[in-house]
């Protein structure tokens, strides 16, 4: 085999001989006594390095690379899917035990939700639902999996007292990130940006601390200030809570027998501000990024920012209205200066972003925007999918309906603003599951 007949990708080898892809270093090995074309010569060729790409325009340009190398991840199974039913009201329960026996390959693949007793037809409007749902439900603090840091009550952390037999459901839920930045949909991840550093694997320092946990910073910013030597602070050894059992943990070797002084305590402060964001929880970080990498190749995550990183798995939270109305498309009788169509931008022009982020969930299955906003908005299968507003007969209480698959919105033809306003009011103060598309 000529190296012509290999192509270098970032999840393996394809063989154009034998049309295979091989990712694993030991499947590329089996295959050398296999294929009938292969030659020595290729092996260098196979474990190269792809050269690093160098961008220089900015997070869009890296974003854009993205959703291309992950749409080739997908090429290999793009006539097939998988089909997923849960029950509603068992939606993590029943989607980890289904989708654990799915292989990485079938995860690749597209997903057809269905609700258990629940009349659908999935599009791509149920799946952008069960993944939002779903991974929200991770972040339910009654789950134990995580809690809230005391800086910001919107950004999640892992407890160190953290459940170790859920390591492999935090193995899952990097899955499901991998998955949704595989069919770009925008998910409520919580997670603090101390974590993107470490999926990224940047270190974090007490430097970090103050926008982690204000309380501890604080603390420790008065043992900075004062003498500590007379307080019996302990030593450099804390106590750990696994499964119920207290366990000792040494922040560094024969911690136990280390007290803490004023010589020290710069150290101590060092190793516990690591410990509360980084060792304590490593295990559970681990198993997220692992999810995260057996879908998703490093290489095209570490193209980004942490702060990049988040904002391609999380999303634009900020709705811009005049950048909504810019690149909305309209069909029928609709045009940018029909009567309804401008009743419609002013009235939704005076919503809060809290409102906003409704109508824009009511409308595309998910409250936030794709990271280059309203331009990249796609369907799960990755075709450019614009928000459309399309005319329907208007009756009397009639109200606005929405295609979450397609991003469109099908509006009554109102003559009366108050009308307009009334029904659009109504469909942004409730929540909707979406069924036939």
């Amino acid at each position: 085999m000529t190296q012509s007949q290999f192509t270098n990708s970032y999840d393996g080898l394809f063989c154009k001989n034998c049309k295979k892809m091989f990712s694993l270093e030991n499947d590329i090995r089996k295959h050398e006594n296999s294929c009938p074309s292969y030659v020595n010569t290729c092996y260098v060729y196979f474990f190269s390095e792809p050269a690093k790409k160098v961008f220089t325009g900015g997070f869009e340009e890296k974003a854009g690379y993205f959703a291309e190398e992950v749409q080739k991840l997908k090429v290999s199974v793009a006539s097939s899917s998988m089909e997923v039913e849960v029950l509603r009201d068992k939606i993590l329960q029943d989607s980890y035990d289904l989708l654990r026996q799915f292989s990485d390959k079938d995860w690749l693949k597209e997903f057809h939700i269905s609700f258990t007793s629940e009349i659908s037809n999935d599009a791509g409007g149920l799946m952008k639902e069960w993944i939002n749902t779903l991974v929200a439900e991770f972040f339910n603090t009654s789950r134990q999996m995580f809690t809230r840091t005391d800086t910001d009550d919107i950004y999640f952390t892992v407890p160190t007292n953290y459940d170790q037999n859920k390591l492999s459901y935090y193995f899952f839920l990097g899955k499901l990130l991998a998955k949704a930045l595989l069919e770009n949909i925008p998910v409520p991840c919580g997670l603090h940006f101390i974590f993107y550093k470490q999926f990224l694997q940047q270190e974090v320092s007490y430097n970090d601390l103050k926008n982690f946990s204000k309380s501890l910073y604080d603390s420790f910013e008065q043992m900075k200030t004062n003498s500590v030597n007379d307080l019996g602070l302990g030593y450099f050894c804390i106590d750990r809570i696994i499964n119920g059992v207290v366990h000792k943990y040494n922040l560094k070797p024969k911690g136990e027998a280390i007290e803490i002084t004023d010589e020290n305590k710069l150290e101590y402060i060092e190793l516990y501000s690591q410990y509360e964001m980084a060792k304590g929880i490593e295990e559970p970080l681990n198993q997220i990024r692992n999810g995260l990498k057996s879908l998703i190749p490093m290489e095209l995550l570490n193209n980004f920012t942490p702060e990049e990183l988040e904002k391609l798995l999380c999303g634009e939270s900020n709705i811009d209205v005049e950048q909504w109305r810019r690149f909305a498309q309209y069909s029928g009788e609709f045009t940018h200066n029909h009567k309804t169509i401008v009743y419609f931008w002013l009235i939704i022009g005076k919503y809060t972003q809290e409102r906003l982020g409704k109508l824009l969930k009511f409308v595309t299955g998910t409250s936030k925007l794709p990271p280059q906003g309203f331009k990249d908005l796609k369907t799960v299968r990755g075709q450019s999918c614009p928000f459309t507003i399309v005319p329907i007969p208007y009756t009397v209480k009639s109200l606005p309906k929405a295609h979450t698959c397609f991003n469109r919105l099908e509006l009554p033809v109102y003559q009366q603003r108050d009308h307009l306003e009334e029904a659009l009011n109504f469909v942004t103060s409730y929540e909707f599951s979406f069924g036939i598309e």
